[in-house]
């Protein structure tokens, strides 16, 4: 059977819209995952501690769409920002926000980590004072219970840091639990 130019354009044109159309919805699909999380937080003026239990349980349902891709799409959702870094990495590791998901200590003390850096370079580049105690307080304590002593020793070396430059930042700590509180005081300091 000899195939005529309009059977192959025909078929060009299937495949290309095919590949098109899987193309768009794929980036489509990078864009939505945290869609419900930010019309969340739109809707209650872009702030994450306002019925903060409300927020979480809109994150873990998107952690859940999310699937296997779920690292993937939070760190490009989380950007180069440090708010959404710290919120994320609380909801997950703390046990008040997981909704009945597993816990990701390890993803969690990755974003603290990238927060607390990313407070670091914006400090030096604007020249301002980035508060960094609540990222650095929980990074610290949650790398000392999961067994990272030197990470919990730079991070809680940051909080002291920060309040030696600016004593006012004495009040952003964030309220923890007194075994939490314990486990901060705990960590040893190098002299």
């Amino acid at each position: 059977m000899k195939s005529t130019p309009f059977l192959v354009t025909a078929a060009v044109v299937l495949v290309l819209s095919t590949v098109l159309f899987s193309i768009l919805a794929y980036g489509q699909r990078e864009a939505e995952p945290f869609g419900p999380l930010q019309e969340h937080l739109q809707k209650q003026g872009g702030v994450w501690c306002i019925r903060n239990r409300e927020v979480a349980a809109v994150f873990q349902r998107c952690r859940r769409a999310c699937g296997r891709t779920f690292q993937r799409d939070l760190l490009m959702f989380v950007g180069d920002d440090p708010e959404k870094h710290y919120w994320c990495a609380t909801y997950l590791s703390s046990e008040g926000y997981l909704h009945g998901e597993l816990p990701d200590f390890n993803l969690a003390i990755i974003l603290y980590l990238q927060a607390s850096e990313i407070c670091q370079a914006k400090k030096k580049a604007d020249g301002g004072s980035m508060p960094t105690i609540e990222t650095n307080y929980c990074g610290a304590v949650l790398c000392q219970k999961q067994g990272f002593p030197t990470l919990a020793k730079a991070m809680k070396r940051r909080v002291k840091k920060a309040l030696g430059e600016n004593p006012a930042l004495a009040g952003s700590f964030p309220s923890m639990k007194r075994s939490d509180q314990e486990i901060y005081s705990s960590i040893q300091e190098e002299r």
